[in-house]
């Protein structure tokens, strides 16, 4: 979980009046709602983790900004959804 996960929700729902914003708590879902849940995500925003594993389940045309630590960023190159 971000330290600043609430004032990123905040952020988000204020910068995106319009858009659904959802909170997704992995232990509160099943697989077969985690993969649905992202399935119909048109942008997940998350911290580095195994729970970006349900990636491959978003459409082509969906984005995630994956929010990592400095220490992080020096030894991890992100790749492209495929």
């Amino acid at each position: 979980m971000l330290r600043n996960h609430a004032q990123l929700m905040e952020a988000l729902t204020g910068a995106f009046p319009s858009a659904i914003v959802t909170e997704f708590v992995g232990d509160k879902y099943s697989m077969a709602q985690s993969i649905e849940a992202f399935g119909e995500a048109d942008v997940v925003v998350a911290p580095h983790g195994a729970a970006l594993g349900f990636l491959a389940s978003m459409r082509p045309t969906a984005a995630c900004v994956e929010v990592c630590t400095l220490l992080l960023r020096l030894v991890y190159v992100p790749s492209t959804h495929v």
